[in-house]
């Protein structure tokens, strides 16, 4: 067998319509294509067409996860959710995970750093409730715990419980004192934020 044409695609100059024996056979990524060195008059072979087959399942794998990414960062976990969504097996989203770390394009430390932040400035909380939100999209605990170090001090926290606080008071304002203490502390506690935090926040 031969490839004996490839044309650009019309709508998609990304895309290359592949050619054997005359007879049209797929669509191609133009990475696909400058990856596998494919031309016309090059013999190929039919496992050598089931390789390119599976480049082509890569790439458009590679693809939705780029898409994925357009607007934020991403965890590891989020974008295998993803892509078993749309069907792809675990092999493909493995080499596409793998070719992501390679470029740099998914991180689990800098995404953990981004989503820390993120919850510091928009949604306080504490370490223990931004611990269980982190696990729970895939990232490990020694990340984790690296990340905390880094941006999560003492003083830190105390100034995220202390905005969760006002949002409390405002919360209970109406109660009379000691049930609306008591609501407090619970609420401090729900966000996150350990008892003894709570209590050096609350003067006790």
């Amino acid at each position: 067998m031969q490839i004996t044409k490839i044309e650009i695609q019309k709508k998609r100059k990304d895309r290359y319509n592949i050619y054997i024996d005359d007879e049209f056979r797929f669509g191609l990524d133009e990475g696909v294509v400058a990856k596998l060195g494919l031309y016309e008059k090059k013999e190929i072979t039919e496992p050598e067409i089931e390789q390119i087959e599976k480049e082509e399942v890569i790439a458009k794998a590679f693809n939705a996860a780029i898409f994925f990414l357009r607007t934020r960062e991403r965890s590891k976990k989020e974008i295998n959710d993803k892509l078993k969504t749309k069907e792809y097996s675990s092999s493909i989203i493995e080499k596409v995970l793998e070719k992501l770390e390679r470029l740099d394009l998914v991180n689990d430390k800098r995404f953990a750093e981004m989503f820390v932040r993120d919850r510091m400035k928009l949604k306080p909380k504490g370490k223990k409730i931004l611990s269980l939100e982190l696990k729970q999209k895939g990232v490990d605990n020694n990340i984790i715990e690296e990340v905390f170090q880094d941006l999560i001090g003492i003083d830190e926290e105390f100034k995220m419980a202390k905005k969760v606080l006002e949002k409390a008071e405002n919360k209970y304002s109406g109660l009379e004192e000691k049930k609306k203490e008591d609501k407090i502390i619970k609420y401090l506690m729900s966000k996150g934020f350990s008892y003894s935090m709570v209590e050096r926040l609350l003067g006790n």
